[in-house]
């Protein structure tokens, strides 16, 4: 909720909106969403995104804007078989 509110404000928000982008169709309908993470993408300078997070952002520019947040997936070391 701090960051939506923080993105409402202009306050965190992706630097190029919609640079990388995510489709996916919910419960009400189909949306996209902006991508951005604390090293890649964000405008945010109060300091509020938190390492290894991938952040969402619905709306970008709204009053009503959202921002969901992710796990970045670990990635893997060593060799693997295939």
């Amino acid at each position: 909720m701090q960051l939506s509110v923080a993105c409402q404000r202009g306050e965190f928000l992706q630097k190029d909106v919609l640079r990388m982008t995510i489709g996916y169709i919910g419960q009400t309908g189909r949306a996209v969403t902006g991508v951005a993470t604390s090293t890649w993408n964000l405008y945010d300078p109060k300091k509020l995104a938190q390492p290894r997070k991938t952040f969402h952002f619905y709306n970008q520019g709204f009053s009503d804007c959202k921002v969901y947040v992710t796990e970045q997936p670990r990635r893997r070391t060593g060799t693997q078989n295939r």
